[in-house]
């Protein structure tokens, strides 16, 4: 019978110990690199929500979305990020959820910028 005992609880010590010593989930305290968003990729993604939230709240037309949506392609060629400025994917997800809250629409994007800072990806004078 104390054998038993000794058994169970030297196995639930070893369980706890291997559960404690174990690696933690995700990149707790890794070395590993975050990866950085595609500069153009988000210029593109953010330029189109702001084209569809202007329609969306009536500040533009049909034909006036259509030409917004049109010179995306054109605005957004070549771009990339400033020197010192590496934001996540995470960080411009941010931004785009903001963009497309259409509960904000009604919120010039200019002063939404303003308001929320999740777009301020690359703030000026950034490392």
């Amino acid at each position: 019978m104390k054998r038993g005992r000794w058994a169970l609880r030297l196995a639930a010590g070893a369980v706890i110990f291997l559960a404690l010593g174990g690696p933690a989930p995700g990149n707790v305290g890794g070395c590993g690199t975050v990866p950085v968003a595609d500069s153009r990729g988000f210029c593109v993604d953010k330029r189109d929500a702001e084209c569809r939230r202007d329609h969306f709240a009536g500040r533009i037309d049909d034909v006036e979305r259509d030409q917004c949506l049109r010179e995306i392609e054109t605005r957004c060629t070549g771009s990339a990020w400033p020197p010192g400025c590496s934001p996540t994917v995470d960080q411009t997800e941010a931004c785009l959820t903001i963009l497309l809250r259409m509960d904000l629409a009604s919120i010039p994007t200019d002063e939404l910028l303003d308001v929320y800072s999740e777009c301020n990806v690359c703030p000026v004078g950034a490392p």
